[in-house]
């Protein structure tokens, strides 16, 4: 490694960390406004409060290392001007492109970090987070690793072996479904299996792939859809199950790999690791739209505007990003395309751009 690239990483990765400080403190500072404006007057929810804001800042960390992203070069390249080392480096025959190199470099090993802390930490706080909220829901719905959801409905006991939160306007779906109902006396009256339960609007839960098993030697039913008269609402499921897109790596490919055994829609998990995986390159890709800019305005003296710049491309990217997948996801279209799409784009102009510069 040169020396101008260890110069150029070393500057522009604790301006990297330092961004992504502060917009994580002013990001938490805002989430505990409206923490302890939710449980005004109630001093036992207040520590409840401060937990879950706690287990929640791992996510929160993730979803804003981007703009720190962003944010963080603009400022690392415009200190390296302010002290002339740029100019320096551009007066022996450094070109942008090798000086846009070492700072991607820097980014993308902190990305990587970034990446390894989300998957240790922020769904394992999330779920925490999820048990606090639950507890005042006392014998509702409880989950574990092995088994799965467990849900009490009257004098009905329910278990999935996964619940599927997919995106909004999407149903609630239960896998691997169990019900087991239980008469007065506390003995099992009837066993119900299902390969899904799903929550339709305007018709409730229904059951696919069920089989009703027979007790004191009756015989088996089986039916291709049942109706569940249910008064388990899918929010009571929502609040408390992890989105896909907010599962460790590990869990989306197990339930994509479960999915696709069992016939099941995967469209949620096979978007979601395709977000996961794109993730380091749509950083790449901002922070490399954003160094010309940062180039250009150096000149004048304009860090500012290309910070401010660099963050609008950001939204952009992501708005633009989301409409693809929208559409990509609509008519089920290939999801690599839709999310390396973008970063293609963006990615190709900026290259371009400096090239010609």
């Amino acid at each position: 490694m040169s020396l101008s690239t260890r110069l150029i990483i070393r500057t522009v990765v604790p301006m990297v960390l330092i961004a992504w400080l502060v917009l994580l403190a002013i990001m938490t500072l805002m989430e505990l406004r409206d923490q302890l404006t939710s449980v005004r007057g109630q001093s036992s929810s207040i520590s409840q409060a401060l937990s879950m804001l706690l287990l929640t800042t791992p996510r929160r960390a993730f979803e804003h290392f981007v703009y720190a992203a962003v944010i963080g070069s603009a400022i690392g390249l415009g200190q390296l001007a302010q002290s002339s080392e740029l100019i320096a480096m551009r007066a022996v025959g450094l070109s942008k492109l090798r000086i846009v190199t070492a700072v991607l470099a820097g980014v993308f090993t902190i990305t990587l970090l970034a990446m390894l802390g989300s998957e240790l930490l922020s769904a394992a706080g999330d779920r925490r987070a999820q048990a606090i909220a639950a507890g005042k829901d006392v014998g509702l719905i409880g989950v574990t690793q092995r088994s799965g959801l467990w849900l009490k409905d009257g004098d009905n006991f329910i278990n999935a072996k996964r619940a599927v939160l997919n995106e909004s306007g999407k149903p609630v779906e239960l896998w691997d479904f169990r019900l087991l109902r239980f008469d007065a006396t506390g003995r099992l009256d009837a066993l119900v299996l299902a390969q899904s339960a799903v929550y339709l609007e305007g018709q409730g839960w229904q059951l696919r792939k069920v089989i009703q098993q027979g007790l004191d030697g009756a015989a088996s039913r089986t039916f291709a859809q049942l109706p569940w008269d249910s008064t388990l609402m899918p929010e009571q499921i929502a609040s408390r199950t992890l989105r896909p897109a907010r599962q460790p790596l590990q869990e989306i490919w197990q339930n994509l790999v479960y999915a696709r055994a069992n016939n099941l829609d995967q469209q949620a998990f096979v978007s979601a690791l395709w977000q996961r995986l794109t993730f380091p390159l749509s950083v790449l890709a901002l922070v490399l739209a954003t160094t010309p800019f940062a180039f250009s305005s150096l000149r004048t003296g304009g860090l500012g505007r290309s910070i401010f710049i660099g963050v609008m491309l950001a939204v952009v990217f992501f708005v633009l990003q989301k409409l693809i997948v929208s559409l990509f996801d609509a008519y089920s279209w290939n999801m690599a395309i839709a999310y390396l799409l973008p970063s293609a784009l963006i990615g190709g102009f900026s290259l371009a751009r400096l090239r010609r510069d």
